[in-house]
């Protein structure tokens, strides 16, 4: 047993390792060894915690409907042995998907749902939907509110389980200052952004973009 719990880790250290240089499918592979290794251990959290993040690098890798169908598990997750965190952040991930592929209608019964589980959990985790609502209104065209809801979900940030990066909050921040002819904001913006001098591939490239705008 402590073998395979050694094993267990190993593939999960390996998997972030393979995320922050960018290979998302190598990190998809090793996070669903992960998966089938704690479910044949009967380890419901750690289970739902590599379901969480195989489906964040499928989602990466551009494999959305394999990301949706491992994150809907984890999001599904109900037993006492999973981490609330994960199934918040796997629901949180699902919303992002669908903000790119669904309704607006749909994507707002998903907040919705995910105000609701708060609730029932009693966990004040609700930046990331803030940020969500943020870009619900941005798809629809009204950066004001966007600028709104992005500022309130940079200002509930903590760097802790379950979050967006501080990069993607500074992001998002930026594209709206750009989207609403604010060149002292993105400047400001950008600036911090790179002070943030982020690791993963996927957040460096965040900082370029917000130099490019």
């Amino acid at each position: 047993m402590t073998s395979d719990r050694r094993t267990l880790a190993q593939l999960r250290v390996q998997a972030r390792q393979a995320r922050d240089c960018g290979h998302y499918a190598a990190a998809a592979r090793l996070e669903r060894q992960a998966v089938e290794l704690a479910g044949a251990l009967h380890l419901t959290g750690e289970r739902t915690r590599a379901l969480l993040w195989e489906g964040y690098s499928l989602r990466q890798a551009g494999e959305e409907d394999l990301a949706l169908a491992a994150l809907l598990q984890a999001a599904g997750e109900r037993s006492a042995a999973a981490d609330p965190a994960d199934v918040f952040a796997a629901l949180i991930a699902i919303v992002h998907i669908s903000l790119e592929r669904k309704p607006v209608s749909f994507c707002r019964a998903l907040l919705d749902q995910g105000r609701r589980y708060l609730a029932d959990i009693r966990r004040n985790w609700i930046a990331p939907l803030d940020f969500l609502e943020g870009e619900l209104a941005c798809r629809r065209g009204d950066f004001a509110a966007a600028g709104d809801w992005h500022c309130r979900a940079w200002a509930g940030w903590r760097d802790e389980h379950p979050r967006l990066t501080a990069a993607t909050h500074l992001w998002a921040l930026c594209r709206v200052a750009f989207r609403r002819r604010d060149p002292a904001a993105l400047e400001r913006l950008t600036e911090t952004l790179a002070e943030l001098r982020p690791i993963p591939v996927l957040e460096r490239q965040l900082v370029q973009r917000a130099h490019l705008l």
